[in-house]
């Protein structure tokens, strides 16, 4: 891996942590909540950081589940005492994954630093569980009921859309997803005049 600009073993570096966790735990806590993160999962958090997310994880997946956090600096992560929790250090750019074996890989603030990001998030496809997430049913559902509206002279054939829709039930098939984007901000107070 590159130089990670932002090394942990800065005087600030915890609470540095500290900051990113209570700016946007709540949010990636949503989401993985709306994904149903549940008892027996197997979780991989990549990037791990100061642990707060994989902490969560934790007690989502319970004793029957276990979360595998890695990072390359682990100095906060070692502190952490959960007894399904497992801490490697861990190169996602250099050191390879056990492929079909998680339930969820979660990974934030990381592949922006990566030159290779691409690569790198198909070696974390490729570490999933064979069947998919809600999003795949999803598209599948969409493509399935627009297929009136896709299939006509001019237009795609049945057999092409019969294929699309077999796609989405391969483990091995990955596709992009619509952007989808949340934002807040603050209005600047009124200047007196």
């Amino acid at each position: 891996m590159a130089h990670y600009v932002f090394d942990n073993a800065w005087e600030w570096g915890r609470e540095r942590l500290n900051s990113v966790e209570a700016l946007l735990d709540p949010g990636t806590i949503r989401h993985l909540e709306a994904l149903r993160v549940a008892s027996g999962w197997q979780c991989l958090e990549v990037g791990a950081g100061g642990g707060s997310i994989a902490r969560w994880l934790c007690h989502q997946v319970g004793e029957g589940g276990q979360v595998i956090a890695t990072d390359i600096d682990t100095r906060f992560l070692e502190a952490l005492d959960e007894p399904n929790l497992v801490v490697r250090r861990h190169d996602i750019v250099h050191d390879a994954l056990s492929e079909s074996s998680f339930d969820l890989i979660h990974a934030r603030l990381v592949l922006e630093h990566l030159p290779s990001r691409y690569q790198v998030l198909q070696r974390m496809t490729a570490a999933l569980k064979p069947g998919g997430s809600p999003g795949a049913r999803w598209f599948r559902l969409s493509m399935e009921q627009l297929r009136g509206t896709l299939v006509g002279p001019g237009k795609l054939q049945q057999h092409a859309v019969d294929k699309m829709l077999e796609l989405f039930e391969d483990p091995n098939f990955a596709a992009l997803s619509p952007v989808v984007m949340a934002a807040w901000g603050r209005r600047p107070p009124r200047q007196s005049s």
